[in-house]
């Protein structure tokens, strides 16, 4: 971001379109109520991150080049597929306890504190694992490891759905 030459007050506003993510929230819950399959939106929202981390990067196998309106949009996409990602892996979470323990209160609680704590520690541990790529590689390097990291929980959720439509492991 430093060869925008923003002010720290514009440095702030753009990351706080991460919290765009939090918008659509009630809308996202409302449609995983009535879908029976809530992996189709996990999908969706990693496709989103991978494309707005790519945006933000860019990452180096795109031909394009760093500016502030592409960042801008980048961090605005990134932050919707973040919200749908932990909207939906919640609701996923509770309906599994639910089917397997029943509907109580501790399960409720067990499930918010998984995610609570999935987000704290991946929070952590993301920022110190992109400090050390940034500093050995640079930004546009280190975005790769976001396009991995969702990409696998796409190939993963891929994998989960088709087994579960076709349970028959023979074939």
């Amino acid at each position: 971001m430093v060869q925008f030459h923003l002010s720290s007050l514009e440095l702030g506003l753009t990351f706080g379109l991460l919290g765009i993510f939090q918008l659509p929230i009630p809308f996202w819950g409302f449609l995983l109520e009535r879908m029976k399959h809530g992996q189709i939106l996990l999908i969706c929202g990693a496709l989103l991150c991978i494309g707005g981390m790519g945006l933000v990067g860019p990452y180096p196998f795109l031909p394009l080049s760093p500016s502030y309106k592409l960042t801008a949009i980048g961090l605005s996409v990134y932050g919707i597929g973040k919200g749908l990602s932990q909207t939906s892996s919640y609701v996923m979470l509770k309906r599994e306890m639910d089917a397997n323990v029943g509907e109580t209160r501790l399960g409720s609680s067990f499930v918010a504190t998984c995610q609570v704590a999935g987000i704290g520690i991946g929070g952590a541990v993301g920022a110190w694992g992109s400090g050390i790529l940034f500093d050995a590689y640079g930004f546009p390097v280190s975005t790769c490891l976001v396009f991995a990291a969702f990409s696998t929980l796409v190939k993963s959720t891929v994998q989960r759905v088709l087994a579960f439509l076709d349970p028959d492991p023979n074939i």
